[in-house]
């Protein structure tokens, strides 16, 4: 079922109105706002602006009449949803993006720099304000293991005692990825360029 997107009132230069789709906004939100050089990242990003601008044309509300109320409503509706603080904290970045990126643009004239950062100056938390995400800590490696797994592409070899053809290009793919702490994406973009 196709949901109607809002109208957004745009103030130009010459302080007159300009009605504009969502859909148009999303669109200029794809090719002009910096979101991430993987193009998974940028879907992500694009998917949950579509989702909040969706969840804004059900509530009635249009982009340029979000405040810190409309964001804390929206807030409240996604935690409802059961999602796990991850996802909700993925979520509410991507929404941050977009409404800095509104704001830049002049699509909406009443959220201010506090309500767009996740604390305010005296350190209480705004509705952008991330979950906490991680209950422990994060666990690396530590350097035997490291050891071991940039030896492994060195550890199986063919009868006649020769390495395997992909021995060197595997160990230097796991060398990148465990000390540059690189994602799949970025590794890829980065072997197309050698």
């Amino acid at each position: 079922m196709a949901v109607a997107l809002p109208h957004l009132r745009l103030i130009g230069p010459e302080e007159h109105y300009v009605e504009r789709s969502a859909a148009d906004i999303l669109q200029e939100y794809a090719q002009t706002a910096h979101l991430g050089e993987a193009e998974s990242s940028r879907q992500t990003y694009l998917r949950h602006a579509r989702l909040f601008l969706e969840w804004l044309a059900q509530e009635g509300r249009p982009l340029g009449h979000v405040d810190a109320d409309v964001v804390a409503a929206w807030r409240r509706h996604a935690e409802s949803q059961g999602y796990r603080p991850a996802t909700l904290a993925l979520k509410l970045v991507s929404v941050r993006k977009l409404l800095v990126w509104a704001q830049e643009r002049g699509y909406t004239a009443r959220l201010d720099e506090l309500d767009l950062v996740t604390r305010t100056k005296n350190g209480q938390k705004t509705s952008l304000a991330p979950p906490r995400v991680h209950a422990e800590p994060v666990r690396y490696l530590d350097f035997p293991e490291l050891e071991k797994l940039l030896a492994a592409p060195f550890a199986f070899v063919r009868k006649d005692g020769s390495l395997r053809d992909n021995a060197l290009r595997d160990a230097v793919i796991l060398s990148l990825l465990a000390l540059r702490g690189l994602r799949e994406g970025e590794l890829r973009r980065a072997m197309r360029r050698c």
